[in-house]
């Protein structure tokens, strides 16, 4: 989130899953956090100060509510919401493209 305030989280989140390790192995550290921060242009500095900070927290705070009242179980979780229906989760037999086509096909009434 604190990428986002430099207007690159997505790109630092897609670098950051291309650089994943194992679960649990302690391969998140601050040196790859600022070589992808280095990579992407992003100020290093204003980065760390930034992700503890009082907007990044409020809106941690705010999406873990939501996710909170939509009873989400933990990561990954889709859901789908066409115009003001209610969201509705779906399970995608994988994360391909084909995978989820069949959902939005589904979801758009085609």
């Amino acid at each position: 989130l604190a990428a986002g305030l430099q207007s690159k989280l997505w790109q630092y989140s897609e670098l950051l899953y291309e650089n994943q390790g194992a679960e649990n192995s302690g391969w998140v550290t601050d040196d790859l956090l600022e070589s992808i921060a280095t990579a992407l242009a992003l100020d290093w500095e204003k980065l760390k100060t930034d992700a503890p900070g009082a907007a990044v927290t409020q809106q941690l705070n705010a999406m873990s509510s939501e996710g909170a009242a939509l009873q989400i179980p933990g990561t990954p979780t889709f859901y789908i919401q066409v115009g003001d229906d209610e969201p509705y989760v779906v399970q995608p037999q994988s994360f391909t493209v084909e995978a989820f086509q069949p959902i939005f096909d589904d979801a758009l009434g085609q």
